[in-house]
């Protein structure tokens, strides 16, 4: 990101407010745990993802069942 790295902007957003916050990544989600072990995340989605695991993982993290 040009700003900021990931982990930063988790960091930020949690400062303004408690949201759930989904990792993407294009590492494997091992490699993505080790990277950031310390954060909470709601869900992990590994890159490249559908528009259905996206739409899954935002509405597992907002704690929504899929109908």
């Amino acid at each position: 990101m040009p700003v900021m790295g990931g982990e930063q902007a988790f960091d930020f957003l949690r400062a303004i407010r408690p949201i759930p916050i989904l990792l993407a990544s294009g590492y494997n989600d091992s490699d993505a745990a080790t990277r950031t072990a310390q954060r909470d995340f709601a869900g992990f989605l590994k890159k490249p993802f559908s528009v259905n695991q996206l739409t899954e993982a935002v509405a597992s993290a907002l704690g929504q069942k899929e109908d």
